[in-house]
């Protein structure tokens, strides 16, 4: 969730990141990274690693070019530090959210329905 005061937002399972910044190790990482940026930018990099959501670059193709080039800046980041994105998937019935690079491991949702934005299973 995007903090109102600070414009920041706790970016979820980027220990390698958080710690490279601040020369740690991995285990030993924060798990949030703050960055400055508008919601509307956090928004844009959200929908682009929802990777079951249409109109990906929608939110993107909205922005101004300061906006633009901090999104770009985030996903690259992101992008360089391994993160693939995630999927809302049915599990038991259930919308859960789940990072990509999890699932190929995890029994559980490694052949689970994809929700789509709307809520309806793809």
């Amino acid at each position: 969730m995007i903090s109102p005061v600070t414009m920041s937002a706790p970016i979820v399972g980027m220990e390698k990141l958080a710690a490279s910044q601040a020369g740690e190790t991995p285990d030993k990482a924060p798990v949030t990274l703050n960055l400055s940026a508008s919601k509307d930018v956090f928004g844009a990099v959200d929908d682009f690693f929802n990777l079951g959501k249409e109109g990906r670059l929608d939110a993107y193709n909205a922005l101004g070019p300061e906006e633009k080039e901090q999104f770009i800046q985030i996903v690259a980041k992101l992008a360089k530090n391994g993160y693939m994105g995630y999927e809302i998937l049915d599990i038991n019935g259930h919308p859960e959210k789940h990072d990509v690079d999890l699932q190929i491991s995890d029994e559980r949702t490694r052949n689970a329905p994809i929700y789509d934005e709307s809520g309806q299973i793809i």
